[in-house]
């Protein structure tokens, strides 16, 4: 079975993923909670999810390569990514989580004390 989603408003049914089943799916698919896997796919070390390229941050990394994990079941996860520089793929993490650090922290700097303002004035 081969099933392509767009995004987690396209409603599709699947009863149970099978070893050979593919999805196709974007980033803005969902989380992948609702996906169950067979008995026979378990005994083959569950879904395997490929991922072809860095999500902006951990916690979305995490989502992509924990789909059926959630529910205590098997998998693996791989990347396949080409870039232009010939990076590694622990290179390429490692300048993600720098650039997202720099993003909280001037959060942390310029919007968390106007927000704490706000928030004081409106309650």
């Amino acid at each position: 079975m081969f099933i392509r989603i767009k995004s987690a408003y396209e409603k599709f049914k699947i009863d149970q993923l099978n070893p050979g089943d593919i999805i196709l799916s974007t980033n803005l698919a969902g989380r992948g909670t609702d996906l169950d896997t067979s008995e026979k796919l378990e005994e083959n070390g569950g879904l395997h999810v490929i991922t072809a390229y860095l999500p902006t941050n951990i916690q979305i990394e995490m989502q992509a390569f924990g789909r059926t994990a959630r529910k205590g079941n098997k998998g693996t996860g791989k990347y396949i990514i080409q870039n232009q520089y010939g990076l590694s793929i622990e290179k390429l993490k490692q300048i993600r989580n720098m650039l997202e650090s720099e993003r909280l922290n001037l959060f942390l700097i310029n919007d968390l004390s106007k927000i704490k303002i706000e928030e004081d004035l409106l309650y």
